[in-house]
């Protein structure tokens, strides 16, 4: 039976509540005796959070806290002892989930919390196809719309943010670390606003407001099928030539270790958006 099971996140009872960790199985809750939270977390610790098991970060069942509506698998358990009793609860929200066959709704008797990460403008925030989160100091938003290099820089500045700038070691593996902790973000390549000078410099620089800062960190892959990147190769990956440069931009891939890639900028992808300091 263990190995039906599926490698994903799964819901526990556990949530923050009364400034403390609570499991919210059966009144009065009680507070967490045993965590097993993954360094760094809990991230959130506000009313709103809930605990998960995370079954497929190195198969470890370590913890992670997420905040809001996110839709993963859970893990029910028997009630031992005690009389069951029913008690009216007032409603305090209603959420309908769709699916392609049925349509589903829910009532919950948990007050609902809106949670509005920092510097999060509301046109990235309300869009369900972009995943907002608070990490660190700013505000990072996962698209899983897809766009060429200008329209998905053209997406971030409508809400008031930017391309991802990825400006250290510390923050790549921020951004690939939290991909790994949370459900939701696909594996995929995500572009940032990192791109080819197009006046003239020739050097990597990221376009997020001028003067353009050049490169001072990367994390290029230092393998792909035609050598290390940058390689400059057009999408049918026979013709590379560092003339083709300023059609290149860089995206972040989450599949290889959050690793670096050259791509052109007409491809369509994913992309993240950052909140502007």
């Amino acid at each position: 039976m263990i190995e039906l099971l599926s490698t994903d996140y799964y819901w526990t009872s556990g949530k923050y509540s009364n400034n403390r960790w609570e499991w919210a199985s059966t009144e009065p809750f009680q507070s967490l005796n045993y965590t097993n939270w993954f360094t760094g977390e809990p991230s959130h610790s506000q009313t709103g959070s809930f605990a998960y098991i995370n079954f497929n970060f190195n198969n470890t069942g370590l913890w992670f806290d997420e905040i809001g509506p996110t839709i993963i698998l859970l893990i029910c358990e028997s009630i031992g002892g005690g009389t069951p009793t029913t008690t009216d609860a007032t409603t305090a929200s209603t959420t309908t989930v769709t699916t392609k066959a049925t349509t589903e709704t829910t009532k919950s008797t948990t007050t609902s919390t809106t949670y509005q990460p920092f510097n999060c403008p509301n046109y990235l925030q309300d869009n369900f196809d972009v995943l907002c989160w608070t990490l660190g100091n700013k505000c990072y938003c996962f698209s899983q719309l897809k766009r060429d290099w200008a329209g998905a820089n053209s997406f971030c500045r409508g809400g008031s943010m930017a391309l991802l700038k990825i400006e250290s070691s510390q923050e790549n593996d921020l951004i690939y670390n939290h991909y790994l902790a949370t459900p939701g973000i696909t594996q995929d390549i995500y572009w940032t606003s990192g791109r080819y000078s197009r006046d003239g410099n020739k050097e990597w620089e990221w376009a997020t407001a001028p003067p353009y800062a050049k490169f001072n960190y990367t994390n290029w892959s230092p393998t792909s099928t035609s050598g290390p990147q940058p390689d400059f190769c057009l999408p049918n990956g026979s013709d590379c030539n560092p003339a083709y440069a300023e059609q290149f931009s860089v995206d972040i891939f989450f599949l290889f270790d959050g690793r670096w890639y050259d791509v052109v900028n007409t491809q369509a992808m994913n992309f993240i958006c950052e909140s502007i300091a």
